[in-house]
């Protein structure tokens, strides 16, 4: 995918918003909206919230909203696709702001462009003592159409920071490992290059996040050289399976592989071949192992890191996390989503 996007186009890691609720029915009024089961609201009268859409605007996302719009062009708005609203109050008046189904209602206006005579769309407004927190992790739980892809939903993950959400507390809430909120987090701190790569899909996300970890200020040009080595083969986008030269894990040996080496990686970041490393013992942490790596072994242990951390992933996109039930107390909870 050749569809660059610049960081001042990327949907902001803060949003410098507060919203104070205002009255439901005094807006719907005003609005001219009609309630059935659902708040069927003029399209006119929704407001955005200026940088809170966190998904990308690119070709790929283009595409999908000229897509869905098409369907509605073609059959109308579906009632069972309600868009997600807040009243707010500001300036003495009662406004309306959308805070989920962007998609749907960029779609909307996608077909009314195109000759759809749709006026009002459904919406749900969401209840007293909802916060920007709460609003945050219904953007992250409510994208069954189209999952966020990991840049986006790290775009959350720092916004729920800058809320002063614990990293523990932002894991439980989106239904994550903490490993994985870290992974993401990391990604949102590399520098520019690392993630316009990411963005642009030219790497995905395990390896960018794998090679700062392993390589520190040289990943961007470790991930130069796995583009070169990918346009050789004919690919496109750098994956694990592009730098792979070893065999392949056992599936029954990735979870021992993947604790233990999880342990062990920290001490091996920005370690050189040759050096000598001290890491904790693998049945007590306490207990530290002097030991000499070779460059191949170093190799060796990298490659099959990113392996079994790619596999535990997957696994973990299949199974919901443990407690994911009581994970968040707005929106469905998702499920793991893979950082490949």
């Amino acid at each position: 995918m050749n569809d660059q996007v610049l960081d001042d186009q990327l949907p902001p890691t803060t949003v410098e918003r507060e919203l104070v609720r205002g009255n439901v029915k005094a807006s719907m009024d005003a609005a001219g909206a009609k309630s059935s089961d659902l708040w069927n609201v003029p399209y006119e009268q929704i407001r955005l919230i200026p940088g809170w859409q966190p998904r990308i605007n690119n070709e790929k996302w283009r595409k999908r909203v000229a897509y869905i719009g098409g369907l509605i062009l073609a059959n109308g708005y579906a009632p069972d696709k309600p868009v997600q609203g807040y009243v707010a109050r500001e300036g003495g008046l009662d406004v309306l702001y959308l805070t989920e189904g962007h998609t749907r209602y960029h779609a909307t206006g996608w077909a009314r462009e195109h000759g759809a005579k749709i006026e009002r769309i459904p919406m749900i407004v969401l209840p007293k003592g909802t916060t920007m927190v709460d609003l945050t992790v219904a953007q992250a739980n409510a994208q069954e159409g189209t999952p966020l892809a990991p840049y986006e939903l790290g775009i959350l993950m720092k916004r729920m920071i800058g809320y002063q959400v614990s990293v523990s507390e932002i894991a439980r809430r989106f239904g994550y490992s903490e490993q994985y909120v870290n992974d993401l987090l990391s990604l949102m701190g590399a520098p520019s290059r690392i993630r316009q790569m990411v963005i642009e899909d030219k790497v995905s996300a395990a390896v960018a996040v794998q090679f700062l970890k392993s390589h520190g200020d040289k990943a961007e040009e470790r991930l130069l050289e796995g583009l070169k080595i990918a346009d050789s083969m004919g690919q496109t986008r750098v994956t694990r399976k592009v730098l792979s030269t070893g065999p392949k894990v056992p599936p029954r040996y990735v979870p021992n592989l993947y604790d233990a080496m999880t342990k062990v990686a920290p001490y091996l970041q920005g370690f050189l071949p040759g050096e000598t490393a001290e890491i904790p013992g693998l049945e007590d942490e306490a207990d530290l192992v002097t030991v000499k790596i070779s460059k191949s072994a170093l190799e060796a242990f990298r490659e099959t890191h990113l392996q079994v951390t790619e596999a535990m992933e997957k696994r973990s996109r299949k199974q919901p996390t443990a407690g994911a039930e009581n994970a968040g107390d707005v929106g469905t909870q998702g499920e793991q989503q893979s950082l490949a």
